[in-house]
């Protein structure tokens, strides 16, 4: 599978994360599904061209178990930080 690197500013990034290589926002070879998952903890992407029904969105869903959430957490109206 291939991550789709959708976070603002990163869609296009071109260069390694880890020892993965992005060219355009995509990473360029095949990632298994715990690098898939280790990337998505910390920059919001989808995974692409998988055996999966569907993108992935804000739960990264890997061999039938939730590996990661990405992305900003959800603030209820009224909720300070």
């Amino acid at each position: 599978m291939k991550v789709k690197l959708t976070q603002a500013g990163m869609e296009a990034y071109s260069g390694l994360l880890g020892d993965v290589v992005f060219q355009d926002g995509v990473s360029s070879t095949d990632l298994t599904a715990a690098q898939a998952a280790a990337l998505m903890s910390i920059y919001v992407g989808e995974v692409v061209n998988a055996d999966m029904p569907e993108s992935v969105g804000n739960v990264v869903e890997l061999a039938g178990t939730v590996s990661a959430v990405v992305g900003e957490p959800e603030v209820e109206a009224g909720d300070s930080e």
